[in-house]
């Protein structure tokens, strides 16, 4: 009975441990989120895609335009795209002449002649080439006398509302949009702008209903499907947002922010090899990146494909923004922990060429501890331990070096070494969980019961409430197996 239960108890403690430790390496993302969402509505790259085009009364809700102002709208956006100023001196300038003519014609009088001057497109217009000038307080008030002079100036709300988007004023922009959508109906563009909002404010749920409702309106509108994807990832209907990008990455196969998008889409509703695919469509592309590269490691480390992961995160080393060496830290240890001696040997040179002079003296020692590893799994255990033991010298608190030793003492069945150094590694808090767990498999295998239990009992206390679970039920298991030992 006892060897029964102490073989379901390792059995079952053995499974935890890799549901704390193991496999779970894909945890990248290249999708945005508030801060990296590939939108930031005072960046001027975004003003210019929302507000870059000049027009005026192409849509509903605007005067129509009468011949003076056709001729003067038409010239200036021919002009506005080179310069913008020039383009407003021309108004101007026109505008004095035609005020100084009515003034001097003896057959008009001071009044609303002269305000036919600046008519509502006018000054609708003037409105528009200080938004594109990013001068607010300008723009708004040519807006505003726009929408004095014609109070269905529907256009005008709309531009007023991207305006407050591009300084971040959710709170005008969504009451811009709301007067608009009062005086001329639903509108495609509000209904983007409102989606903008709700996703300046995580408020995903509301984003996605209000893309639903612009995309319904302006289906060919690249960005306001790109958005409504984004809007569905983040609300979590991944499948929702798979086939939007689909049909994106159809249409425009060149864009990378769509493939990765639909990577992590992918990997949302736990479809990893739907993602692999994308990925490596992407870099056939010629797409990839740092980040895009690791991502794809993952997703082979996660399908116990170690070389393949070798080869992607050897390629993350080889662009031009290199990964930070944290992560490349944990790419090496995603490829020693599945035992590929021989693609953490590759992938330990590349990363040593790769940061070639771009350490500071912590991340040198952090290398250093790879290098005594590489060094140990290769059967030059001497001048890895050696190594090993410098570091510790130098920093008595460094858990990742006494864990190095701890894991080779135990391979070695030197378990009253490896214990120590176990207990050492412990005192780091950043591994500490990792030391105790692996010391209390170490005396299960030794079938130290009350040395196991107190280890877990300790782990316990520093686990996250997944891990403290799993860690909870091997504590029962230990405990019935005492109980059968009084």
């Amino acid at each position: 009975m006892l060897n029964r239960i102490t073989v379901s108890l390792i059995s079952r403690f053995i499974l935890g441990l890799s549901t704390i430790f193991g496999s779970g390496f894909i945890h990248a993302q290249l999708a945005p989120g508030p801060d990296e969402l590939g939108l930031s509505l005072s960046d001027p790259q975004f003003s210019q895609e929302f507000n870059g085009s000049f027009e005026v009364g192409l849509r509903p809700g605007a005067p129509a335009l009468d011949e003076r102002e056709s001729v003067i709208l038409q010239v200036v956006s021919d002009m506005y795209v080179e310069d913008i100023d020039a383009a407003l001196r021309f108004i101007f300038d026109e505008n004095r002449r035609e005020e100084l003519r009515i003034q001097s014609d003896r057959r008009y009088r001071q009044g609303n002649e002269l305000d036919l001057v600046y008519s509502a497109n006018i000054e609708y217009a003037i409105g528009q080439l200080y938004q594109l000038k990013r001068d607010r307080r300008r723009a708004e008030e040519y807006y505003f006398q726009a929408i004095e002079k014609y109070p269905s100036y529907v256009d005008a709300y709309v531009r007023l509302m991207e305006l407050y988007l591009n300084e971040e004023d959710c709170e005008k922009a969504m009451e811009a949009g709301r007067k608009a959508i009062e005086i001329g109906g639903v509108d495609g563009y509000v209904f983007k702008g409102f989606g903008l909002c709700h996703i300046q404010n995580l408020d995903h749920d509301a984003a996605l209903t209000a893309f639903r409702m612009a995309s319904t309106f302006l289906p060919e509108d690249e960005s306001v499907q790109y958005y409504y994807a984004l809007a569905a990832f983040n609300a979590g209907y991944s499948l929702e947002a798979i086939g939007i990008l689909d049909q994106l990455i159809h249409d425009y196969p060149q864009n990378r922010n769509y493939h990765f998008l639909l990577v992590n889409a992918f990997l949302q509703d736990s479809n990893y090899q739907g993602a692999l695919e994308i990925l490596e469509i992407a870099h056939r592309k010629g797409m990839g990146n740092a980040s895009s590269y690791s991502l794809l490691g993952d997703i082979y480390i996660g399908n116990s494909m170690p070389d393949a992961a070798a080869v992607a995160y050897v390629s993350s080393l080889t662009t031009d923004e290199l990964p930070s060496f944290d992560t490349a830290r944990k790419q090496f240890d995603n490829l020693d922990r599945l035992n590929a001696s021989d693609a953490t040997e590759q992938y330990f040179a590349e990363l040593v060429i790769a940061f070639e002079g771009r350490l500071n003296r912590i991340e040198s020692r952090e290398l250093d501890i790879l290098r005594a590893r590489v060094l140990i799994d290769n059967g030059q255990a001497p001048d890895g331990i050696s190594i090993l033991q410098s570091v510790i010298e130098d920093d008595p608190m460094n858990g990742e070096a006494s864990l190095s030793l701890a894991r080779y003492y135990s391979l070695q069945s030197d378990f009253e070494r490896a214990s120590i150094y176990f207990q050492q590694a412990a005192n780091d808090d950043d591994i500490a969980l990792t030391a105790l767990t692996e010391n209390a498999q170490l005396a299960i295998d030794r079938q130290n019961w009350n040395q196991a239990f107190d280890l877990l009992f300790q782990a316990s206390q520093k686990a996250n409430s997944e891990s403290a679970e799993i860690i909870d039920n091997n504590l029962k298991a230990i405990e019935r197996i005492l109980d059968l030992l009084e």
